[in-house]
């Protein structure tokens, strides 16, 4: 969405390559309630951060493209903005507050901030099936083939998943 040229080789994001969300021993503790105080959680995260973009973010790795570290400083973004592990969704304007000592990101983020701003946000509802939400086909497609992969798996160890017709 925001014109990227980014080397990561895991995508669809967060759900290929090692450390994705749908590896078995991360989705079951990703699952848990927000603010669990379960050890395993504190071990699922530590095993997604295995993930390129994680490992660019934290200056683990060095990016192999300029976008890398943008593509990475857009998924803390998306973090905040997504309430994915805190209480609440964050408002823009509060997101840089989150940033503190690290000049590299700080800066980043200052320059994505306002680019994501300007971008809406495709609807994306699962209800009973999986539409694309404005995503580029060869991505949709190999989203769905993940998605799909993780419902058999997911009844193979006994989740009905009845409603989702795959």
């Amino acid at each position: 969405m925001l014109g990227l040229d980014t080397s990561d080789i895991e995508r669809p994001h967060d759900i290929s390559g090692p450390g994705n969300k749908f590896e078995w021993e991360i989705m079951k503790e990703l699952a848990l309630p927000l603010g669990s105080k379960n050890p395993e959680l504190r071990r699922a995260i530590e095993l997604h951060d295995q993930q390129y973009h994680h490992r660019v973010w934290i200056e683990e790795t060095e990016p192999e493209k300029p976008d890398d570290f943008l593509f990475s400083g857009t998924d803390a973004i998306c973090y905040y903005r997504e309430c994915r592990w805190s209480n609440r969704n964050h408002d823009y304007s509060e997101i840089l507050r989150e940033f503190k000592g690290n000049e590299a990101q700080i800066e980043c983020v200052k320059n994505l901030i306002p680019r994501m701003k300007k971008k809406k946000v495709p609807p994306f509802r699962i209800n009973n099936s999986f539409p694309n939400p404005g995503i580029p086909d060869d991505m949709y497609r190999r989203m769905y083939k993940k998605i799909k992969e993780t419902v058999y798996m997911l009844r193979e160890k006994g989740y009905a998943l009845k409603a989702l017709k795959i």
